[in-house]
């Protein structure tokens, strides 16, 4: 991977955790760093978890993780607290601050750090300002963002948002930086995707993998295949995830009430055995009512499989690259669709499959990605040319 030549970046990231394997945030900041790390870049990274320790992943890149304090008082032990990570900030050697999520302290800090210290300071929300996320927790949000974190926000030199919807949604928040359209990268390892190796099951499939959270919409994908699963018998139901804040014992109850009779609820699933999972489905549900990226969408084109989106997420590409379906919110929407998608000859899904499989090598790549960002880094830090990513 070729870079532009230039004085060597040192970036500071800031995120809430990196810990959580499903959660999106911890694959994309640690794959952004681990696909700069090849640049003329060095990334230090502060994060929480439940356990303080410094890593070195790379040559290049080091993880410090931070215990916060106060974590077993009510709502306080929520928000990440740490005077240590704090004093961090302002000592480490930086060009440039770039913060990964909200509604935490950290927001403050790098704020605080990037005035004091006279750096650019980046954003990415990470679908943290879309409506559907400010819609939960939404006292909690207003009260934070009023008395602590709009101010830190109206400190930022630029936002980046990983699609041109989330950059409405930066822009619907009242933020009037400039922003960088930027979407998170995938690393792409097999020269076929994985379903042309792997043989679908005798037990075919649909699945819905990510976290079991309420905006996830998984609810109405439940009540959707009610509308499916009499019709089409030889098809089961996977919803795989970790759950969060009990919206499992919810959903459960819910399929009970339907009388479901082909519906799984299973554990989370990572690497290897999650892209098996993926690239054996016979196409991927996202029902969710709000998201800024979606990496299991990416995910599942680069296993061959296609994808079925609601408009929650950014994904009109898979009409515009014959690899899915982008459809309207709604029961009736989704069911119509996936009695289409269930019915196609399977030749017609692994061809969709393979479609999207090539679009995400072209599009999502690290490589192509980390090139980006470091054009957008370069600009902030060291007042080169204004990348092509970036309107205001």
């Amino acid at each position: 991977m070729e870079f532009e030549s230039g004085d060597r970046l040192k970036i500071i990231n800031i995120v809430g955790g990196v810990d959580n394997k499903s959660a999106g945030t911890s694959y994309s900041v640690l794959g952004l760093v681990d696909a700069l790390s090849r640049a003329a870049l060095s990334s230090q990274v502060y994060s929480f978890g439940a356990n303080c320790r410094t890593e070195i992943l790379s040559d290049s890149v080091s993880l410090t993780v931070f215990k916060p304090a106060l974590v077993n008082v009510p709502l306080v032990g929520k928000i990440g607290m740490s005077g240590e990570m704090r004093r961090f900030l302002f000592n480490c050697p930086a060009d440039l601050i770039h913060l990964h999520g909200l509604w935490m302290m950290p927001v403050l800090y790098a704020a605080d750090a990037s005035v004091e210290r006279q750096l650019p300071f980046l954003i990415s929300p990470h679908g943290m300002l879309g409506k559907g996320a400010l819609h939960f927790s939404r006292f909690r949000k207003k009260v934070f963002s009023s008395f602590l974190q709009d101010t830190a926000l109206n400190r930022a030199s630029c936002f980046r948002a990983t699609s041109e919807q989330e950059a409405l949604d930066i822009r619907d928040y009242g933020l009037k930086q400039p922003i960088a359209v930027i979407p998170n990268g995938l690393s792409i390892v097999c020269s076929q995707p994985l379903s042309a190796i792997h043989n679908r099951t005798d037990q075919r499939y649909v699945l819905s993998l990510g976290r079991i959270h309420p905006k996830k919409g998984l609810d109405r994908l439940l009540r959707s295949w009610q509308l499916v699963e009499a019709e089409i018998p030889d098809v089961r139901l996977k919803i795989v995830g970790p759950d969060e804040g009990g919206h499992l014992a919810d959903l459960i109850r819910l399929a009970r009430s339907l009388r479901l009779d082909r519906v799984d609820f299973l554990e989370p699933v990572f690497g290897e055995q999650k892209m098996e999972m993926l690239a054996k489905a016979e196409v991927f549900a996202l029902a969710t009512l709000d998201e800024n990226f979606a990496l299991t969408v990416v995910e599942s084109l680069s296993c061959g499989t296609p994808v079925i989106s609601t408009k929650g997420a950014p994904w009109s590409g898979l009409v515009e690259n014959q690899c899915g379906w982008w459809i309207d919110h709604g029961i009736d929407s989704m069911a119509t669709t996936l009695k289409l998608a269930l019915s196609l000859p399977d030749g017609e899904l692994r061809a969709m499959g393979l479609r999207g499989y090539h679009w995400v090598g072209r599009a999502f790549a690290w490589t192509e990605v980390a090139k980006a960002m470091e054009k957008l880094y370069r600009w902030l830090a060291f007042g080169e040319s204004r990348p092509s990513s970036v309107s205001f």
